[in-house]
């Protein structure tokens, strides 16, 4: 697949756990959800993105364990660790606005991608919730009720 492909296939980039809920602290590692069209393999981020990321500046550790029953690279990149998950979805490209809200993406994954997508997906059904709760409550309404 030639350079220009590639890079129209896309691809996006999630953050979850302690760090996207704003409680993470010093030393706090920042758990990362990689998600990727379906052209893309597991060998492909264990190897070739691995390799890539061990070139570049300011990355001082990179270690891949693929077998593990969550796949992960931990990574730390100027001095802040890093955990990248990797998604691969039953999907040509992966779109700028895509949502992980859509239930759609669970159909057609291997287990792993499945285990991979488990933080960042229910975390965007929690923040999704509260969100609905606070417009009923900034509205007047019961959110217990909706009345």
């Amino acid at each position: 697949m030639s350079e220009t492909a590639a890079s129209a296939t896309g691809g996006k980039i999630f953050t979850f756990g302690s760090y996207r809920l704003g409680v993470h602290g010093p030393g706090s590692d920042i758990d990362t959800l990689c998600v990727v069209p379906k052209h893309v393999s597991r060998d492909d981020f264990f190897d070739v993105f691995e390799d890539m990321l061990r070139e570049q500046p300011g990355v001082t550790e990179a270690s891949g364990v693929p077998e593990a029953y969550v796949p992960i690279i931990k990574t730390k990149i100027n001095g802040i660790p890093i955990d990248l998950l990797m998604a691969r979805l039953a999907s040509p490209s992966i779109a700028d606005d895509l949502s992980l809200q859509d239930d759609e993406l669970l159909r057609n994954l291997d287990d792993r991608c499945v285990r991979s997508l488990n933080g960042s997906f229910y975390l965007a059904y929690v923040y999704a919730y509260a969100d609905r709760q606070t417009r009923l409550a900034s509205h007047g309404r019961d959110p217990a009720t909706c009345t």
